[in-house]
Order: C-alpha cells, then structure tokens, then sequence
C-alpha cells in the first residue's frame, strides 16, 4: 500500500499492543488519505474504574500482550496528536477517527 491513500484504516485489538501508543497512532494517520477515516478498536478503561485499585483486578491488562490501555480521553489526545479528528465511539469499544488536512 502507498503510505496517505487508504480512506479507511482499520486497527482492532492492536492499540493495547503499542509499545509507543503515540508512534502507532501516528503510523495509522500516515496511512490514512486525507479526508479518510481510522477506527480504532480496543477494550477503553472503565469510566467507573477506581485507579489504582480498580486496575489491579481489572481483567484485560493481565494479557502480557496488553502494554498500553486508554480511555476516551487518552485516545483522543492520540489521534489529536497525529491529525486525527474524534468522531465518537462508533460502539463501545471502537473509537473513530477523521484524518485532517494539512493547513
């Protein structure tokens, strides 16, 4: 694949595995057309989680696999970072994102 030409790119059940949550963010971006579209598909944070007593009966972070965890306004911050536009939640565990152009 050419690097900026997909309109959709898809990345589930991968953002827990980003050993540098930012530098995978910004490689889903590069992929992305402008205009295009990046979904995001990952299990966030609890919003009710008690941190750091929650976390630590949490299920999902016990993979060893699991390096990084977000919840929604972490994964925002991610995709702000690298040109991506928030849109929402497209389901409870899917973020979705617009590439934005270059200004």
């Amino acid at each position: 694949m050419v690097p900026g030409t997909a309109s959709l790119v898809l990345c589930l059940e991968v953002a827990e595995h980003f050993e540098e949550p930012l530098a995978g963010f910004h490689n889903l971006a590069a992929c992305c057309a402008e205009g295009g579209y990046v979904a995001v598909g990952t299990l966030p944070i609890p919003d009710s989680m008690n941190i750091p007593e929650g976390f630590k009966g949490w299920w999902y972070k016990d993979d060893l696999t699991h390096v990084s965890f977000y919840t929604e306004k972490a994964m925002t911050a991610c995709g702000a970072a690298s040109g991506l536009e928030y849109l929402g939640k497209a389901s409870p565990r899917i973020f979705l994102f617009r590439k934005q152009g270059d200004a």
